[in-house]
């Protein structure tokens, strides 16, 4: 009863304050397989497991909207779509899909994921069977391995050491030749 007073009051926040191209959406998720848990060895998040909607705060403009309004309307969803999380009960992390999320949600690891646990085990296979990382995107697993516009890795520094040499390598070579 709790969360549904939650769910609603959320609701009564968000109404009256939308804006053009805004839109508050929710969906029932409940049952089915993703709640069955004899086997946990799968991709879905464990939030799914337990949840029983999904809400979404979307907004959009045109390309024609001047930069400061698209700054303004951005800022507004994202405190909109922060005020969903105040439906949850304490202590339960949000959970979301990646391809309807906030692209720069801070603890994005586990809000996609599930848990830093299985972003971790994720990554591990990741470097597996993409060694070069050359699948990427804003929060794909490994991600956070490169720079924020995913043109290059982020540089440690045994792997400026180990570009060096190579680039020592390289010169010493073309020299030879």
């Amino acid at each position: 009863m709790l969360r549904l007073c939650r769910f609603a009051a959320a609701f009564v926040q968000a109404s009256g304050q939308t804006a053009s191209g805004s839109n508050l959406r929710g969906s029932l998720v409940a049952g089915g397989q993703v709640s069955n848990t004899t086997n946990r060895n799968n991709s879905i998040n464990p939030g799914w497991r337990t949840a029983l909607l999904s809400m979404a705060y979307t907004q959009t403009w045109l390309d024609t909207t001047s930069q400061v309004n698209q700054d303004n309307l951005s800022t507004q969803a994202l405190l909109r779509g922060a005020m969903l999380d105040t439906i949850l009960p304490a202590g339960v992390q949000p959970t979301c899909y990646t391809s309807e999320a906030n692209p720069y949600e801070v603890n994005w690891q586990e809000k996609f994921y599930g848990s830093i646990v299985i972003y971790n085990q994720l990554k591990s296979i990741k470097v597996k069977y993409d060694p070069f990382g050359l699948f990427q995107c804003t929060t794909c697993v490994g991600s956070d391995d490169w720079t924020s516009d995913l043109n290059c890795p982020k540089m440690s520094n045994s792997n400026k050491n180990n570009l060096t040499i190579f680039l020592l390598f390289a010169g010493i070579f073309a020299i030879l030749l």
